[in-house]
C-alpha cells in the first residue's frame, strides 16, 4: 500500500493545488530531503495523497474538501486496523475547520511552528537579531 518516496512521485505532487498551505510540511522537496530520516512513505490515488512517516501523518493532500474530510478516516482507518498512531502534524489553522464536529484531539506543539525572515534582513544580516549571523559570515570570509 505504501511505498517509498522517490523522485518521480513529484508529478503527482504537481494535481494538487496547496498554494495557501502555509505550512512547509506539504513541500515536495521538504519531503523529498527528510524521506530517509523520518521514514516517509507515500500513498496515492485519484483523489488523494497520503504521507506516512516513522509515527505519524502529514495532511492528506486531495483536490477538495470533502476527499480531504474522507481522507482523514481513512488515515484513521489505516491507523486502527494496523496498530498505528493516529497523529497528523502539520495541520494548520486553515484545515481545522473541516475537523470541526469530529472529536479529534488537537494539540499545539510549538516544535513544528514555522519560523519566517524577512529577505531584507537576511540579505544584510541588519540588526542585533543577525549579530552572530553576521559575525559567521565575516569569519568564514
Amino acid at each position: 500500500m505504501f511505498q517509498d518516496i522517490k523522485l518521480e512521485d513529484k508529478k503527482y505532487f504537481d494535481q494538487f493545488n496547496y498554494q495557501d498551505y502555509i505550512a512547509s510540511e506539504l513541500n515536495f522537496a521538504n519531503i523529498y530531503a527528510w524521506k530517509d530520516f523520518d521514514k516517509l512513505q507515500i500513498y496515492k490515488n485519484n483523489s488523494m495523497i497520503i504521507i506516512k512517516g516513522r509515527d505519524f501523518f502529514f495532511p492528506p493532500m486531495t483536490t477538495n474538501t470533502k476527499d480531504f474530510v474522507d481522507a482523514i478516516f481513512w488515515i484513521k482507518d489505516y491507523c486502527i486496523a494496523n496498530n498505528f498512531p493516529f497523529s497528523i502534524n502539520g495541520v494548520t489553522n486553515q484545515m481545522l475547520p473541516f475537523l470541526d464536529g469530529y472529536n479529534f484531539k488537537i494539540y499545539h506543539n510549538e516544535n513544528f511552528d514555522e519560523y519566517i525572515y524577512s529577505s531584507e534582513s537576511l540579505i544584510n544580516y541588519s540588526g542585533k537579531k543577525y549579530h552572530a549571523k553576521r559575525n559567521f559570515v565575516n569569519q568564514f570570509l
